[in-house]
């Protein structure tokens, strides 16, 4: 399960061909964009089958070049044979009757897409997946009472957006009428598609009759259900020409700008983060509507069978004898057992150079390798030009020349990045970004308000409530579904999205192949494994195999095989563990994020703080015992030893996103630009309420202009006296940072916290109470920089 196969010792020998090299592909096929994709395979071809003599090596990459462009040609001929063969096997089916029917149903989702998301959502669930109000109040976290109300606001929205087209209400009446007829499977899934959006149309069969009824009659309609029959509970959503856009929103689509309280915002200007004087609030444990963050979708989850049976993968590693050498790997899918996972948002597809680079930009951190390659080949042809004088000048003397020195582009751009010049290829700009190690992966999902997925979550987003091998299934069928070497024998990384008949149910792209991709779980056994040897084959030919996987809970799991991996090490259970400090390019990496995504930052930072805390020595006799002193306070204060007085659920906090568009028409697919957050965690209870005193933990990723502070994380202590005032004190030192005044203080028996943005402030409403029922209210105003303002806050 070899990630990366580069050998120093030919790219130093061959290095200086590569110009001559690259006119002869440009001769061969007269167009620069396939004549880099010729020169690369060849490459590649080179380096798995090097030669043992490379002084004379010219004529033998012409021959590797050549045979590489004639089975290019080969496969562009096979491949248009195959489609024009099925093209005329395909029916034609394009009639005036079929087209009209896709009209409807396209036009019908349009209105649905239309509505605000947890409405939208808690339509989608109830008509095409067919749950009860109950069971999506507690995947949206609602109570049933406000399920219903979504639902029955959710039609009638729906019932006036189709009476109002030109069409009218009647001609709506006539042409959805016929689709809520039963229908029967078929392999094309038209008629499945039908019936599914028949399903909606029955369960708002009274849409125009109860247009002058009262709420009560459609409260009721709703409640009761859309009729379902065997088809609209086993059959997909409809699939429509664009079924991966469908899919993505099934349940939480991405909505092309910026969102605040829910409704699209835009501020007519495309990337940049949304401008809005609606005031975007968050309450202390409320359920939130919040849509996905950007370029996600939503796993619902439950349920999953992961890893695989030991008898099937004996049987694996005796129908395929190429896999024996991995067994170790294959062994450590064993046992099956079944895990419970939380919904959970996933990215549509790997993270491409363009959303890294985005983020490279930002921060100032270390680009990729292959995007220095210019610096890396100057760098590359000054060294080799030096040896070669060294070499030539010692045998001049009469000295042995010693063996070649080798070029290691991998050191050279770890220590020479900074100060060299880089840029991404234009060209590479939509294809996962490779040669990032597990810290890098880490750095960005945190830059951009995300983190890796654990590897029970890429299984869960692979496999649902299935125990499928692939996404779509148990056959590899590789050739339409996923990168993997059996396309031809190329090994390429292909631009994200390249094939969507390989997605999810959800619309998630390229969990099979491609490239491997980090997980945040460590390389360690399952529940319940053993240490168990293989028998293969019987007789003289009988085998012994006993390669246990090599755990190491410093290593971390990758995931879903490469385009330079057979579909076998692409399966949904494939375990591949990995040095964090691994770089190869054939590795990438996605991003998730729990639906309580601000829950998940808070938990993240008080952990850090903790170790951090933790780090230093309470036995220091340095100058550093006072800052020891106070870190302490902070560890006893917010950390594992106070979780009596914290609740993560308690946080309130708003968060943004500044996103922008792509090229790449990938249904989803958004590139972030920015990532904002500012929360406050609140005491349980109040240790000292009798004096009015209270704390609370506050983070912040932007400045703040009143108080004045930079972004970073502070110890908010709210001092009842006269006036009351509010106190931030950072957690990098002991100084008092900023005092601000208290704009409201009262005293009550019940309350809530929360944060709420307007016209660049934050307005923050903190509550505590102590153990004999007496609570007291904070209010004051967090005044944002301006180079912060803007809307967009969630």
């Amino acid at each position: 399960m070899t990630l990366d196969a580069w050998s120093h010792d030919l790219e130093a020998a061959l290095g200086h061909d590569h110009a001559w090299l690259r006119r002869l592909a440009l001769r061969l096929v007269r167009d620069e964009s396939r004549a880099d994709d010729l020169l690369q395979e060849t490459w590649l071809r080179v380096l798995r089958a090097r030669p043992t003599d490379v002084r004379g090596a010219r004529g033998w990459l012409a021959t590797v070049l050549r045979r590489v462009a004639h089975d290019e040609r080969r496969g562009d001929a096979r491949r248009h044979a195959r489609e024009e063969h099925a093209a005329r096997a395909e029916p034609r089916a394009a009639t005036d009757d079929v087209v009209a029917d896709l009209e409807v149903q396209r036009r019908l989702l349009d209105a649905v897409m239309e509505l605000e998301p947890p409405v939208r959502e808690a339509v989608v669930l109830r008509y095409w997946a067919s749950l009860p109000p109950r069971e999506i109040a507690r995947r949206q976290g609602a109570p049933v009472p406000t399920v219903k109300s979504r639902l029955a606001r959710g039609l009638a929205q729906l019932r006036g957006k189709l009476a109002g087209t030109q069409d009218g209400r009647a001609s709506w009446c006539l042409a959805l009428a016929r689709f809520a007829l039963p229908a029967q499977p078929s392999a094309g899934g038209g008629l499945a598609a039908a019936a599914a959006v028949a399903v909606l149309v029955v369960a708002g069969g009274a849409w125009w009759s109860l247009h002058d009824g009262g709420a009560s009659a459609r409260t009721e309609a709703v409640a009761g259900g859309p009729p379902t029959s065997e088809v609209s509970r086993r059959e997909p959503l409809p699939v429509l020409p664009d079924a991966a856009g469908v899919a993505s929103a099934r349940v939480a689509p991405e909505a092309p700008q910026d969102v605040v309280n829910g409704r699209a915002v835009a501020d007519g200007a495309t990337g940049s983060t949304a401008r809005a004087s609606t005031g975007a609030a968050r309450r202390a444990g409320a359920p939130s509507d919040d849509p996905a963050p950007p370029g996600t979708v939503l796993v619902r989850g439950g349920r999953t069978q992961v890893g695989t049976p030991f008898e099937e993968i004996v049987r694996l590693l005796e129908e395929h004898a190429e896999l024996v050498k991995s067994a170790g790997g294959f062994l450590a899918e064993t046992p099956r057992h079944v895990v419970d996972v939380a919904d959970f948002y996933l990215m549509v597809s790997e993270v491409t150079n363009e959303q890294y680079r985005a983020y490279v930009v930002a921060t100032g951190a270390r680009p990729p390798l292959p995007w220095g390659q210019p610096a890396i080949d100057a760098a590359r042809a000054e060294f080799l030009t030096a040896d070669a004088e060294r070499r030539r000048a010692a045998r001049a003397e009469g000295r042995d020349p010693g063996e070649r020195q080798v070029f290691e582009p991998d050191a050279w751009w770890a220590q020479h990045w900074n100060e060299a010049a880089w840029e991404m290829p234009a060209h590479d700009a939509t294809m996962p970004v490779t040669y990032v190690d597990h810290q890098d992966a880490r750095a960005y999902a945190e830059w951009a308000g995300l983190r890796l997925m654990s590897e029970q979550e890429y299984e869960r987003a692979c496999r649902g409530d299935t125990a499928r091998r692939y996404p779509w299934g148990d056959a590899i069928d590789e050739r339409a579904r996923a990168a993997t070497n059996e396309l031809g024998g190329a090994v390429d990384v292909h631009a994200s999205g390249s094939f969507p008949a390989g997605a999810s149910a959800e619309g998630v792209m390229d969990l099979t192949g491609n490239v491997w991709e980090w997980t945040d779980s460590p390389y360690v056994a399952y529940p319940g494994w053993k240490h168990r040897k293989i028998a293969l084959g019987a007789g003289d030919g009988r085998k012994e195999i006993d390669t246990p996987p090599a755990w190491s809970a410093e290593r971390r799991v990758v995931r879903g095989g490469s385009a330079q991996n057979s579909a076998l090490y692409a399966r949904c259970t494939t375990r591949g563990g990995c040095d964090r400090a691994m770089r190869a390019s054939a590795l990438g990496f996605r991003c998730a994020a729990s639906v309580d995504g601000l829950r998940e930052r808070v938990l993240s930072r008080i952990e850090r703080l903790v170790e951090r805390a933790e780090a230093v020595s309470p036995r220091s006799t340095s100058s550093d015992t006072e800052d020891w002193r106070w870190h302490a306070q902070v560890a006893i204060e917010f950390g594992r030893e106070a979780r009596t007085c914290l609740d993560p659920a308690r946080a309130i906090g708003l968060r943004r996103w500044s996103t922008r568009d792509s090229d790449l028409q990938l249904p989803g697919y958004r590139v972030i630009d920015a990532y904002d957050e500012v929360w406050l965690l609140p005491q349980r209870s109040g240790k000292d309420l009798g004096s009015l005193s209270f704390s609370a933990l506050l983070v912040s990723t932007v400045p703040l202009q009143e108080p004045r502070l930079a972004a970073g994380t502070y110890l908010v202590t709210f001092r009842g006296t006269t006036p009351p005032r509010v106190e931030f004190r950072t957690l990098d030192a002991p100084d008092l940072v900023a005092t601000l005044e208290a704009r409201d203080v009262s005293r009550g028996l019940e309350g809530t916290a929360g944060i709420e943005s307007a016209e660049g402030v934050l307005r923050v409403s903190l509550f505590a109470a102590d153990e004999d029922g007496s609570g007291l209210h904070a209010r004051f105003d967090l005044e944002l920089a301006e180079e912060a303002r803007g809307g967009g806050w969630r």
